[in-house]
């Protein structure tokens, strides 16, 4: 459950599989919320499945941006999310790009193997 700690947040990247894991139940959620709707007329219950689909919107773009993040491209792709048929080949797109490693992330073997002693 640590991966979802940061789930609302922008910043950070993610992986394939953990976008996966957002973004598809994010997407069912909202398509499930949508359809409720329509069928209910008493306006409390409409205001809570407004603000419930906003949520699952915005938690959406965020893992949208951590992802464009994580593939190498601009977070700027998550605008995308906004045009209907555009959007869903975005999704697609994000769900199976390869992440790109930052070579500055990486470090050398020789500093993961170092020990460390304590003279007194």
């Amino acid at each position: 459950m640590q991966a979802y700690s940061n789930i609302f947040s922008f910043k950070g990247r993610i992986s394939r599989g953990m976008y996966a894991l957002t973004v598809i139940p994010a997407i069912f959620i909202n398509i499930v919320l949508n359809i409720s709707s329509r069928y209910v007329t008493d306006s409390n219950v409409v205001i809570v499945v407004l603000v419930l689909s906003l949520l699952m919107l915005y938690l959406l773009f965020a893992a949208t941006v951590k992802r464009a993040r994580d593939i190498g491209k601009s977070s700027l792709l998550a605008v995308l999310l906004i045009i209907p048929l555009i959007g869903f080949f975005v999704i697609l797109y994000l769900l199976f790009a390869n992440t790109k490693v930052d070579e500055s992330e990486i470090d050398s073997d020789d500093n993961q193997n170092k020990k460390y002693t304590i003279i007194p």
